[in-house]
């Protein structure tokens, strides 16, 4: 397992409703995302209350009000992801950054491979600074895992990554 799926067993744990309703995990706690549970009345009902904050009128005439799902603070989600992490073997431990690290190669790869057409020697640049700028994208691409790549000093398990910064000629191309 990566260390976004033990974010995600962590999760799991300590919100146990998030198993059930659409969740989002990641490498960091700021990605974790839970559908909010929600209530859902008539109009008449909706007329009879002394409090309406907070509810909205849906396409089918009743009223929806979302309620937050409470999630554990940061320091407590974490030390339940080390946690889970520690009981593992250490081969397993050990394997976890690799595995992130295999992923962010991957990734590396799929935005190279989404460029090479840039790199023809006839292609149409309107400068060559332009095309320098994607020359210099794609040599940070090659060198990120030398380069970009570290561990977390919090988290020995957390993989950071910096990705480069593609030009903006053309548009939506990585």
């Amino acid at each position: 397992m990566n260390f976004r799926e033990y974010n995600k067993r962590a999760l799991y744990e300590l919100v146990p409703k998030a198993e059930m309703r659409g969740s989002r995990s990641g490498q960091y706690y700021e990605d974790i995302m839970v559908q909010p549970d929600s209530v859902t009345i008539n109009a008449t009902a909706y007329e009879e209350l002394s409090d309406k904050s907070g509810y909205v009128l849906n396409q089918y005439g009743t009223y929806t009000k979302e309620i937050p799902v409470e999630l554990p603070t940061k320091e407590v989600f974490e030390a339940k992801a080390l946690e889970l992490i520690n009981a593992e073997p250490k081969e397993v431990r050990d394997n976890i950054v690799v595995k992130d690290r295999k992923k962010v190669i991957s990734n590396r790869n799929i935005r190279l491979q989404k460029t090479d057409y840039l790199m023809v020697s006839d292609y149409p640049f309107p400068s060559d600074e332009i095309k320098q700028a994607w020359v210099r994208y794609r040599q940070a691409l090659r060198d990120l895992p030398v380069t970009g790549m570290s561990i977390d000093p919090e988290n020995q398990y957390r993989l950071l990554v910096t990705w480069p910064t593609p030009p903006i000629w053309p548009a939506n191309v990585v």
